[in-house]
Order: structure tokens, then C-alpha cells, then sequence
């Protein structure tokens, strides 16, 4: 409990200090803690209005969010003289909301009056590879604009969409999602292959990069079918963590976030990302159930036929499972052994 307390006592230190510290980018005025206390925010409705619709809050009336609300109207109060005040240099954003980057993250702020963002990336390659993905995917996905970059501080200022939130999708918005993805995806393979722009793997190669012992690797092998792992299969840069998180719903587009975990992977990987991932990460079955009932067989075979391959009925769970077999060489492999261990038990 002490532990916990003073960790988060720290972490208040260190959002107040970024404020303070970045207030060239901030309006001048009075600041709140949201009842997570996650970010700090200018005190006005519009600011709070679109502060809930945009950002991922947690919410519920259990304890740990009562206690948490509670924390927050206190912290409010009784730093109430550090949470007004003027900026002495000059402007050079007019941010209303920050989600300070505590723990090496990068931080975050927003101007909704002018829907930009602007990001300070912790890490110079992070901060490169968001540019290099830009300028590589933009001409196949719709992605955020990039208004402003500065080379020396890392530092980015892009577009800021008003997206509907994945919590109001509705059945048939998951419909439109799923088909969008399907067109951009297949329409992006074709201009892959004619561009050459990919290399072939022998399934035999997943094998050597997992980890021998490793309780998921050995779940997901003892699960597939020798004939799929003896398959040749292109790898193509692709998105590597396509999931509902990180694709924007407006009303006449789907825009398509956060690339950092881009990298070559088998040529189906997104598309099967999306279907395992609304099942392991929002517990929804839609996307899994209506591949079951062969509702996606038609794009399948089309992305499958690009190059040459034959999408196999039978095989249908054997592409789920060498999709989490890359899916472990590019991610899981890398996490610490409790996330390891949740992950083998939510699998099995």
C-alpha cells in the first residue's frame, strides 16, 4: 500500500513538473486532474466534453474508481496555486490537455480549439519511425496528417481526428471497419506484389525464431499443421498491431493510427490481427464467428491469390495460429514473463 502510494505521489510530481516545464505549448490558465489521474486538462466543458469522447478514460463505480475520483477532487483542491498559472515565454502551441510521459513515454499534447496534437517522443527512433511509416503507408491508408516536425527536439505536431468511440460502434460500424480493412488491405498486397516490394519465408523459419521451451510457441506448434508450416509465404511491412484501437471510425472514412510496431510479417497477418484481436483484447467474437461461418472467404482467396496461393478451408485455424506464431516473434517474445504467462493461459 506505502508503495503504491508513493508511486503515485511521484507520479504526480511528474505531471505537475511537465506542465510547468512545457508551457510554451500550453494555453495559460487553470488545469485539472481527470479522475483517472492520467493527464491534466484546462478547466472548461468543451476541453472536458472532448477529453471523454477522445481519450481512452476508465470508467465504472467500483472501488478503485471511486477511490481514484476521490483522489483526483482532492488533488484539485488542495494544489489548486500549481495548477493556475501564466506562461513567460512565448507560445508556440496552444495545448488544453496533456498526457505527460511518465516512465520514458512519449507525451502528449492536444489543442482541440485547432485539432492538432503534438507529440515529444523519448526515443529518436521511435520518433523516425512514425515519419518513415507516414511517407511509406499514406498512399495506401488513410493516416493523420503531419503538419510540423522538428529533427533536433523529436518532436511532432499532426492532425487531431473527432472520431466516433469504439465503445458506440455499432454492429453495423463493425461491418464497414472490417470491409475497409479488407479493401485497403488487399488493394496495398496488389501494389506489394507489383512492386516486388516483399521477400518469401519458408514456414520452417518461424520455428527457429521462437524460443525452444517456450510454453506458447509449443502450444501454437503442437496446433498447426505440418503441410502450412511447409508453406513459402511472403513478408511484407505491414501495420503488425491492427486491432480496433487503432483505427479511427469517422463518418465517412476509417483512419489508420499507430504504426510504431510496423515491420515484415506474413502477408496476412493484419487482416488476421483484427479477427483474433476484438476476440483476446475486447471480447468480442464478431469478427471470429463470421470468419467461421466463412463470411470472409471471398477476400481471403483474393489476398491468398495475389501471390500465387490458394486459401485452404481446412487450414482455416492453421493461418489464426501461424498469424500468433509471428505474432510471438515480433511481440510476445519480448515481454516480461507474467504477460508471457497470461498470455499462454488465455490461449490455452
Amino acid at each position: 500500500m506505502l508503495t503504491l502510494l508513493i508511486r503515485y505521489i511521484n507520479k504526480i510530481k511528474a505531471m505537475l513538473k511537465q506542465l510547468h516545464a512545457l508551457s510554451r505549448f500550453m494555453s495559460d490558465g487553470k488545469y485539472i486532474f481527470d479522475y483517472t489521474i492520467s493527464y491534466l486538462f484546462f478547466d472548461n466543458e468543451v476541453v472536458t466534453m472532448k477529453a471523454e469522447n477522445l481519450l481512452d478514460i476508465e470508467k465504472g463505480i467500483g472501488l478503485k474508481q471511486v477511490l481514484k475520483k476521490a483522489a483526483a477532487i482532492l488533488l484539485n483542491v488542495f494544489l489548486k496555486p500549481y495548477l493556475n498559472y501564466k506562461a513567460e515565454n512565448k507560445k508556440i502551441f496552444e495545448g488544453n490537455l496533456i498526457l505527460p510521459g511518465v516512465n520514458n513515454r512519449d507525451t502528449k499534447i492536444f489543442d482541440f480549439m485547432n485539432s492538432r496534437v503534438l507529440i515529444l517522443f523519448s526515443d529518436r527512433n521511435v520518433y523516425y519511425a512514425k515519419i518513415n511509416n507516414y511517407l511509406y503507408f499514406n498512399t495506401y491508408f488513410p493516416i493523420p496528417c503531419i503538419f510540423l516536425k522538428n529533427n533536433t527536439k523529436n518532436i511532432l505536431i499532426e492532425e487531431l481526428l473527432e472520431y466516433k468511440p469504439y465503445e458506440k460502434w455499432t454492429y453495423h460500424d463493425k461491418l464497414y471497419v472490417i470491409n475497409d480493412v479488407f479493401q485497403k488491405q488487399i488493394n496495398y498486397l496488389r501494389a506489394a506484389e507489383a512492386k516486388k516490394d516483399y521477400k518469401k519465408m519458408h514456414g520452417s523459419k518461424l520455428i527457429k525464431e521462437c524460443n525452444e521451451g517456450n510454453p506458447i510457441t509449443e502450444l501454437l506448434l503442437s496446433k498447426i499443421n505440418p503441410q502450412v508450416l511447409d508453406m513459402e509465404v511472403p513478408l511484407i511491412k505491414l501495420h503488425g498491431d491492427l486491432w480496433c484501437g487503432n483505427l479511427l471510425l469517422l463518418p465517412d472514412c476509417v483512419y489508420y493510427i499507430d504504426w510504431e510496431y510496423s515491420d515484415y510479417l506474413v502477408f496476412f497477418f493484419d487482416l488476421f490481427f483484427i479477427i483474433f484481436s476484438e476476440l483476446f483484447l475486447n471480447h468480442d467474437s464478431m469478427y471470429i464467428d463470421m470468419y467461421y461461418r466463412r463470411k470472409f472467404d471471398s477476400e481471403f482467396s483474393k489476398a491468398f491469390q495475389i501471390f500465387g496461393l490458394q486459401f485452404c478451408e481446412h487450414f482455416r485455424a492453421d493461418y489464426l495460429y501461424i498469424m500468433m506464431l509471428n505474432h510471438y516473434t515480433n511481440s510476445w517474445k519480448y515481454e516480461d514473463s507474467d504477460v508471457q504467462k497470461d498470455v499462454y493461459r488465455r490461449l490455452k
